[in-house]
């Protein structure tokens, strides 16, 4: 049995495989996304992992978006080189790249993160469908350093479940969600020919090179985020997993 939700997605290509046969009640940027979760606009969101981390929110186990390596997504651009990187712009649509930016800047670069505005800054974070369509750029991917960092893959959004979801629901939200997400990953093609951000190729190349279906490396990759987070004083340290 297939349950009634009202399901909210981040407006870009990435996530695009996971919502196949579902009906989108909303798509709007990662930082509104969160906000329509918590006031019970939408049931569950596809949202970045932070968010869930910030607001202790419950993360569907078997699919999101994520990589092994470069996202081509998600970029810290910079033209001075990464060690010296300390005074970053923000990109306002997120919630969770940021954060994984400070991350890599304050333990794997420079050592010190400096939120500044984009006129004094000497990088800035960019992602989704802005990033992808950068043609020529300059600086990191966040995939790629997350994974040359720690070794693990990184997870970017994942199911996140409202906290008016009742438990019992849990599980078959989970498979309702895994079997988009099985018919997404199975419509690649058909997904790249439609969207309107990129040429087809391109967004071909860049979705097959996507991960959609979770196991325990994704979410030990999830966790060593929660972790780091957790050092910077945001979540439990933890991803609470919802099933």
């Amino acid at each position: 049995m297939n349950l009634a939700l009202r399901i909210g997605s981040v407006p870009y290509l990435n996530a695009e495989p996971l919502l196949e046969g579902l009906d989108v009640h909303l798509r709007v940027e990662p930082s509104r996304l969160t906000r329509c979760l918590l006031e019970g606009e939408v049931d569950l969101a596809v949202l970045p992992v932070g968010a869930a981390l910030r607001h202790d929110l419950r993360v569907l186990r078997s699919c999101g978006v994520a990589s092994d390596g470069p996202v081509n997504s998600v970029f810290l651009l910079h033209e001075i080189p990464f060690p010296k990187v300390r005074d970053v712009s923000p990109d306002p649509a997120s919630v969770s790249s940021n954060l994984l930016a400070r991350i890599l800047v304050e333990r794997a670069g420079s050592g010190q993160w400096h939120e500044v505005s984009p006129a004094a800054s000497q990088a800035r974070v960019l992602i989704g469908d802005p990033a992808l369509r950068l043609e020529d750029w300059k600086g990191t991917d966040l995939g790629a350093a997350w994974k040359a960092w720690t070794g693990l893959p990184f997870v970017f959004a994942a199911w996140v479940i409202g906290p008016h979801v009742p438990e019992q629901d849990w599980e078959t939200v989970d498979r309702q969600m895994l079997a988009a997400a099985e018919r997404g990953a199975a419509a690649l093609e058909a997904c790249a020919c439609e969207q309107r951000v990129v040429s087809p190729e391109r967004a071909l190349e860049y979705l097959k090179g996507l991960r959609f279906r979770l196991d325990s490396s994704y979410h030990g990759g999830m966790n060593r985020y929660a972790q780091e987070a957790r050092r910077l004083g945001i979540g439990s340290g933890q991803v609470r997993f919802a099933c």
